[in-house]
């Protein structure tokens, strides 16, 4: 597991499953059951809100089996504006999130076909890496950013760990932004589970709080250019906090007998 101290180690839902839900900022009771919804009328990614279901016993070790056994929604993710969506052998990610009383909880899954990570002293979003920022709102003053390298090509010196305070609370900014994570290799590519605090952007950890969520997935092969997948459809969000989807803090999430890995509710 990693830590601050830097300890080192090295889609869609079929059938019955258990699936959080997503719901309009505005929490009206659903008016349509069934049906496409008109263009005009779709949501806009800031207008909905991911309500994350609270689990209990997920250890930060890499293993997603427990994550898997919860049944939770696996987000992809898509090419960010202005970047490529490849093959799915080249390039591909989803994420799952919950939370506990620890806090976040993110489980990221990246489908790459050729490691390339970033040399000691080089910015770690530039090469194969992923990014977690987290934030009081999509409007809000308090966020923090998380920069993960694997640690899992050949080259690699092991995981690296980058930080970025972007919080305007003086008092907040007395603690330097904490995670805990560990970073496998897998078959595909490779996972990184984390456990991200929430008193450090100034909310509380319980059922109904709300903030603000983004994952980025860097990839960058031989020489080209790095590409970048999000879970928001946009990058930039060092700079822009919208660049981020808006997430509340749930209760267990309720079964569904469908393929759907996601349930939009919309108002009358």
């Amino acid at each position: 597991m990693h830590s601050m101290k830097f300890r080192v180690s090295i889609g869609l839902l079929f059938g019955l499953c258990l699936c959080a839900s997503v719901v309009w900022a505005d929490d009206k009771p659903a008016g349509r059951e069934a049906g496409e919804v008109p263009p005009d009328k779709q949501p806009q990614p800031q207008e909905i809100i991911y309500e994350v279901p609270q689990l209990e016993a997920i250890q930060i070790d890499g293993d997603d089996r427990d994550w898997v056994m919860a049944g939770l929604t696996t987000y992809p993710l898509v090419a960010a504006g202005g970047y490529q969506q490849r093959q799915p052998d080249d390039q591909a990610a989803t994420v799952r999130i919950a939370w506990d009383e620890r806090g976040l909880l993110v489980c990221v899954d990246v489908r790459d076909d050729h490691a390339l990570e970033a040399p000691l002293g080089q910015p770690i979003y530039d090469y194969d890496s992923i990014e977690i920022f987290i934030a009081d709102s999509i409007t809000g003053k308090e966020k923090v950013q998380f920069l993960i390298n694997p640690g899992i090509s050949k080259d690699a010196n092991g995981s690296q760990l980058d930080t970025r305070d972007f919080r305007g609370n003086q008092e907040l900014k007395r603690k330097s932004p904490t995670i805990t994570y560990e970073a496998v290799a897998t078959d595909w590519g490779y996972r990184v589970e984390a456990v991200i605090p929430l008193d450090q952007i100034g909310i509380d950890t319980q059922i109904g709080t709300e903030l603000a969520a983004q994952v980025l997935v860097n990839d960058r092969d031989s020489d080209k250019t790095r590409n970048v997948y999000a879970w928001f459809p946009e990058a930039d969000t060092h700079r822009m906090t919208k660049h981020m989807h808006r997430i509340r803090l749930g209760v267990r999430p309720h079964t569904l007998a469908t393929r759907d890995a996601v349930t939009v509710e919309y108002p009358s």
